[in-house]
């Protein structure tokens, strides 16, 4: 039966305001160890912030950190997902908005974020078990 993306998704996300400093947001990606924040505007999810965007839209342009706000260095518009669509699904979508990341949004509210990492652990546990599966068979026959 497939896997729903709401089972390989980390329910504890961190989150930055819009108005917040680029450097606030680095320290805080430094600070929770995670390579990107879903970024917030009154509650709602509007963009996202990656390590990625900081080199791209901050260093490589000479951009001052402590200046130059969140929103203007997010990645925009945010793709997201329904938690009830399945794993295989949300990562064709990562993969055709050329993305790492993908958010679980449900009626306005963000309820998690998956990953590249968390979809490798995901392929990489199934094919230890297809592979057991997969052994176990053919040992029988």
């Amino acid at each position: 039966m497939p896997t729903k993306i709401v089972e390989i998704m980390v329910k504890t996300v961190v989150t930055i305001d819009a108005s917040s400093t680029v450097l606030k947001a680095a320290q805080l990606m430094t600070e929770s160890d995670v390579g990107s924040l879903p970024v917030v505007e009154q509650g709602i999810a509007v963009g996202i912030v990656t390590e990625r965007d900081l080199v791209r839209r901050v260093i490589a342009r000479r951009k001052d950190p402590f200046s130059l706000s969140v929103k203007e260095a997010m990645s925009s518009p945010l793709v997201s997902v329904r938690p009830d669509v399945f794993v295989e699904d949300a990562a064709d979508l990562m993969v055709k908005h050329r993305i790492r990341r993908v958010v679980v949004i449900e009626k306005g509210r963000l309820l998690g974020i998956v990953t590249s990492t968390d979809l490798a652990r995901f392929v990489s546990a199934h094919g230890k078990f297809l592979s057991a599966l997969t052994r176990a068979f053919f040992e029988e026959v």
